[in-house]
């Protein structure tokens, strides 16, 4: 089997590293900024579970001859739209891409435009932190990976990858019912991002505040609503569920959204709160306070300091 991962940012650096010391043939395709660092100073990990420093094959483009049995998708929603002639050929050429982007939006795109034979969903839970100098940083004894078929048929090897992660000791679920699995993630990340990114506060101070925490437990509802409104098949319980976890958290946690907004990065707003809001809107759904959240994000959804993305 040959793997290429399409980002070599926190997430896709980790697993994509855990493949590669289990002897998988892995190659990353990466922007110019990435690529440079790599080269220089390898893909470097420092991990709650083992550092590792790899040097692994690195592309900024793949050639026509090139042919990857399974593509990891780990790039930020907004890199997408500059992806697709790239998707295009992989899949014409025979490749199963696996994203671990955050929210659904993409599988809409996806599905749509290569078919179930070509995607399947995947969700990844892990706290992975890529810093400027290059160096990512695994933080969390979480490390996990969740990957099914829309059609509930996943292809043989997959297997194969599920035995490679698990010998790391990544944890590796092949689901059933992927697409309520990931609606019932990023029901939980469009809430908490938005929470902690438009209060500016970390979720122990936001819970600590009745107004704050009641804004949440009702954005949250609003969200559910939603996902009911689209047919999701959601637990009767989901509500209870992801506000059990969202008070378990740790006091000081932040979302990555957040933390972007304070370093002046793009945002993934439209993917997040701008596709709840619109199929709300479809739906003649009403969500005041997740509406609210989108417009306040929206005119940061560009960032800042676009030139330390590259």
């Amino acid at each position: 089997m040959t793997v290429l991962v399409i980002g070599a940012g926190a997430l896709g650096s980790y697993f994509g590293g855990k493949l590669i010391q289990e002897g998988v043939p892995v190659t990353f395709l990466v922007r110019s900024g990435r690529y440079q660092q790599i080269q220089k100073d390898g893909l470097v990990v420092h991990s709650v579970h083992g550092d590792f420093h790899l040097h692994p094959p690195i592309l900024q483009r793949i050639s026509s001859a090139s042919h990857y049995d399974v593509v990891f998708l780990a790039v930020k929603s907004y890199h997408l739209p500059n992806l697709w002639d790239t998707l295009d050929q992989l899949v014409t050429q025979g490749s199963v891409i696996i994203p671990l982007l955050n929210g659904v939006a993409h599988m809409d795109e996806l599905l749509a435009r290569y078919g179930p034979e070509h995607v399947l969903g995947g969700i990844c839970y892990t706290e992975a932190t890529l810093l400027p100098s290059g160096v990512v940083e695994q933080t969390s004894p979480m490390q996990e990976l969740v990957v099914g078929s829309v059609t509930g048929n996943l292809p043989a090897n997959i297997a194969f990858l599920g035995e490679a992660f698990a010998r790391q000791g990544v944890q590796f679920t092949e689901s059933p019912n992927i697409m309520t699995d990931m609606w019932i993630k990023y029901i939980f990340l469009v809430v908490f991002s938005a929470a902690t990114t438009v209060f500016k506060n970390s979720i122990g101070e936001i819970l600590a505040d009745e107004h704050s925490a009641s804004w949440l437990s009702y954005a949250l509802e609003e969200t559910i609503t939603v996902a009911r409104s689209l047919q999701v098949a959601l637990p009767e319980d989901i509500h209870s569920r992801i506000w059990n976890r969202i008070q378990s958290l740790p006091l000081s946690m932040t979302s990555s959204m957040f933390k972007d907004s304070q370093r002046g990065y793009p945002l993934e707003v439209e993917h997040l709160q701008g596709y709840l809001t619109r199929q709300a809107w479809t739906y003649h759904v009403q969500i005041p306070r997740m509406e609210t959240a989108y417009w306040a994000l929206r005119p940061l959804a560009l960032g800042q300091n676009i030139a330390k993305m590259a």
